[in-house]
């Protein structure tokens, strides 16, 4: 196994394991023991900012081509929700609109997920951004993070991510290898997704529309 898998799998594992889907933390937790500090002092808000992420990137063209899950999605739910009482995470629930390439990895099983986006067809997953915003006993807490893309319902979206067999999906690093669909064309989702080294050679090398990753897809089985 590549370093680059056994990263993920790792941040994957950390990221679904010892959640609960409570919406109050428990006392000694982060969360609960900001709001209690804060309540003390009269305040109304606290924050803090989200660990520095490890980068997880699709590498160049090539590599992705290899590894990568490749559909047209559209996000059908999205939910703030403490995560343990540690941390606030921004989770999406996305439908698969076209598989277009299906490259799924084996997976733990999901945890910590928000009823909300439960249950998952077969033809959806769930993914999560470090921060946002939540109300622990009164008190707003604030976790600041990276921006998250403005997914909006109805919309679709190229996604180019690692995807598990239990319907969690691993976005790239500042937003690489997402795309908003304006018809067939093919747009960055983000600044950052545009300067990344895996968008930059898709758009260039491949294409700009649909068609264009079709062909390209069946060309590279």
């Amino acid at each position: 196994m590549s370093n680059r898998f056994q990263l993920t799998a790792l941040l994957i594992c950390l990221a679904l394991a010892g959640c609960n889907r409570s919406k109050i933390p428990e006392r000694g937790t982060r969360l609960a023991s900001l709001a209690h500090a804060a309540a003390l002092k009269g305040q109304r808000t606290a924050g803090f900012s989200c660990p520095a992420p490890q980068a997880i990137i699709l590498g160049d063209l090539a590599q992705a081509t290899t590894y990568a899950t490749v559909a047209l999605v559209e996000p059908v739910g999205r939910v703030v929700s403490p995560n343990g009482g540690d941390d606030i995470r921004t989770w999406f629930k996305f439908r698969i609109l076209e598989m277009l390439r299906q490259r799924r990895q084996a997976g733990m099983p999901l945890a910590g997920v928000p009823a909300e986006l439960t249950p998952l067809a077969p033809n959806e997953f769930v993914s999560w951004y470090c921060g946002g915003t939540a109300t622990i006993n009164g008190v707003q807490i604030i976790e600041e993070g990276p921006t998250v893309p403005d997914f909006q319902k109805g919309h679709a979206y190229l996604m180019w991510f690692e995807l598990n067999t239990a319907g969690y999906g691993g976005l790239g690093w500042r937003d690489e290898g997402l795309f908003v669909t304006d018809g067939d064309k093919l747009s960055p989702v983000s600044v950052d997704g545009a300067n990344s080294q895996f968008d930059r050679e898709l758009l260039t090398k491949v294409g700009t529309t649909l068609p264009d990753i079709r062909r390209y897809l069946a060309a590279h089985p």
